[in-house]
């Protein structure tokens, strides 16, 4: 299945001791795009890119996550881009999401 956009509202990042002991929640990525709203998957960041620092008065992340079989692009929400910045969250960290919102853009969940 292709990769479908979605919308962490809060997540984690873990230590890095134990982010080298973490499973990713496998499949967690077809169980978002279901609809699961009680999973607290834990996933890694394949990817993290700045986006809309044109015109845009608020800097944007995009992420790349992925839970070990599929992928999953997401906006990070603007209240947690400090994670960003601090580098707690990169390119490689394990993170659990804890809150989020999967929406329909340009007709993909």
């Amino acid at each position: 299945p292709p990769p479908f956009p979605s919308l962490p509202t809060s997540l984690s990042s873990l230590p890095a001791a134990l982010a080298m002991t973490a499973s990713l929640t496998a499949n967690a990525i077809i169980a978002l795009n279901s609809g699961e709203v009680e999973l607290r998957p834990l996933l890694q960041v394949l990817d993290v890119k700045q986006i809309g620092t044109g015109q845009s008065v608020q800097e944007r992340y995009r992420l790349v996550l992925s839970d070990g079989n599929y992928v999953q692009q997401a906006m990070l929400a603007t209240q947690l881009n400090e994670y960003v910045k601090s580098g707690e969250v990169q390119k490689g960290s394990i993170v659990k999401l804890t809150e989020y919102i999967c929406n329909t853009v340009q007709q993909r969940k």
